[in-house]
Formats: structure tokens, sequence, C-alpha cells
């Protein structure tokens, strides 16, 4: 099967600019990410699944709609759901938000153009390392018999750690030369990357040791691969990354709900801090980039955003 074209940019500005600066890839202006790259978000629990539907929503949108660029993908997207904390009513209203950011009213038929991008939203929910692997497995038959004519622009999964002290409470590791169900799971994503150039976006959790200083957390999980010289488990990466991304979450002082800048702080009740995002890219490792995002009840927003 040919691979799929340049997909677009990320729509976030910090990580497109940081993406331009230092990978030399010969894109167009809007392109910022090539078909089979693969991003990893690592850190505490907030923001990296929001992190994730942002990405999703930007595979799925169209490139325009009404004569407005949307800086959509207008691809299919699948979701591993690993973590079966996925909200799809909170994803659709953040989906029609971004869409009336660009077309205040939505347009005519707004309820209908969201019911159709949903549909090129694919989720599986598995519940053990071994169904994680049989649904990697599985994606390309499932897009021959169940979507033939889209084309799979992302592969998200939250959190690919999931099942880490599951599988270490049960013993799961490699035996005889068998594989355990993560490495069967990274190396049938890797062969759907290879297949079908696929984007792979996947969450990580961020496990500080007892003698973590660095900003980046040290990889915990045993079959995946650090290229930026912190502590390395895996010396041959199944599922090689292109970027990494660090969330760690900045403490904002109170705002009274009358400032310009109430609107970036949201509900304080739940969303009281912002997420600050480090950026690497494979190959530059002595750059590092940067930018903000702030999630609210209504948007995913990040600095720099026109």
């Amino acid at each position: 099967m040919d691979t799929a074209d340049p997909p677009g940019s990320t729509v976030i500005p910090g990580l497109d600019a940081h993406i331009r600066k230092t990978t030399l890839n010969g894109l167009e202006a809007c392109h910022t990410i090539n078909s089979k790259d693969v991003i990893e978000v690592q850190g505490p629990s907030v923001g990296k699944s929001h992190l994730l539907m942002h990405f999703i929503m930007t595979c799925i949108l169209p490139v325009s709609h009404l004569g407005v660029q949307l800086h959509g993908w207008d691809k299919s997207a699948i979701l591993i759901d690993l973590d079966h904390t996925f909200d799809v009513r909170r994803f659709r209203h953040l989906l029609i938000n971004r869409i009336k950011a660009h077309i205040p009213t939505g347009g005519e038929n707004l309820d209908l153009l969201v019911d159709l991008l949903l549909r090129k939203l694919h989720i599986f929910r598995p519940e053990s390392s071994v169904q994680f692997a049989v649904a990697a497995a599985n994606i390309p038959n499932y897009h021959s018999a169940s979507m033939p004519r889209d084309e799979i622009g992302l592969v998200a999964i939250d959190s690919l750690s999931s099942f880490y002290w599951q599988d270490r409470f049960l013993g799961e590791q490699p035996r005889n030369g068998r594989l355990s169900g993560i490495e069967k799971a990274l190396n049938a994503l890797e062969q759907m990357r290879q297949s079908h150039g696929s984007v792979i976006a996947y969450t990580n959790w961020g496990l500080p040791s007892a003698r973590h200083v660095s900003p980046f957390y040290p990889q915990h999980v045993p079959q995946l691969h650090s290229p930026f010289g912190e502590e390395s488990q895996a010396s041959h990466p199944i599922l090689p990354v292109t970027y990494h991304l660090t969330l760690r979450t900045v403490a904002m002082p109170k705002i009274p709900p009358d400032t310009p800048v109430a609107r970036f702080t949201g509900d304080r009740r739940v969303y009281d801090q912002v997420v600050e995002v480090l950026v690497r890219t494979v190959g530059f490792n002595d750059q590092v980039g940067s930018f903000m995002f702030k999630v609210t009840p209504d948007e995913v927003y990040f600095s720099g955003r026109r």
C-alpha cells in the first residue's frame, strides 16, 4: 500500500515553530508533520489526554469549510483508549468550539458536519496488553473492511503505559524468546506506520525517580527507547520517536473574572493551571523548544494562537 502524503501542521504555533527550526524536511510551510512521524507525550496527569484530543481533532477536521481555513488534515483517526477515559461528549464539545473559533456562527448544519467528522474517529478499548496487541495487529484488516476509502492519518494511544504495572504484577516478561503483549503491540504499530504512513501519537506517564533533577522524565517502559541521553531501556527501538513532548504544570495566580485574560484561565474551580510543554526533536538533542497551553471548559487554548 502507498504511504500517505505529509498530512499538515500540528496547529500549535510553538510546536510548529520548533519543528520548522529543527527539521530540514523540505516540506511546504503549511506542513510540519511528515507521514510516519512518531510523537510521544510524557508527563504527569494534567493535559496529556487533551493534547492528544487536539491532535485527533486536527486529523479529522477538513482543510477548510465554507471557504474558511480550518487547517485540518481531512483524514481518519484511530484511537486506542487504553485508559478507558476518552469522553466522546467532551471531545464533541471541544470540536464544535474549535470550528466556531474560525466560523463564529458555525455555519448551517454544524451538527451534521460534526457528526460526519466524528464518523472519521474509530475507537478501540482493549482491557489488557494482550488485547492491545490484538487490536493493533487488526487495524489493517479493520481498515480494509470498515473504512476502505479512508486514509488513516493518525493512530493515537492513551496511554501506552496503562498496563505497565499490571504486566509487572503478573510477571509478564519475555520468556523463551516469546514477546510480551506490549512488544507485540509496538511491532504491530510499527508495521502499520510503515505500510500506511500513519502518524503515531501516544501518551506516556512521567514517573520521576528518587534522583530526578532533570525537567525530563526517565523512560520507565522497558520496550520503549529514549534517544536523548537519559536512562534508556531499549537499545533498538521498536517504534522510534520523532518528537518528544514533556509536560509540566505551571502554577497560576488567581485572576479576577473581569480581566482580559480570564478566558485563558477558564473555570478556576477546576482549571487553575497552565501546562508548559518542552519539545525535543530526535537528532537535534541540544535544541529544546517550548509552548504553553490551557485546558478550559470550552477549548484547549495554545499560547501564540491567533
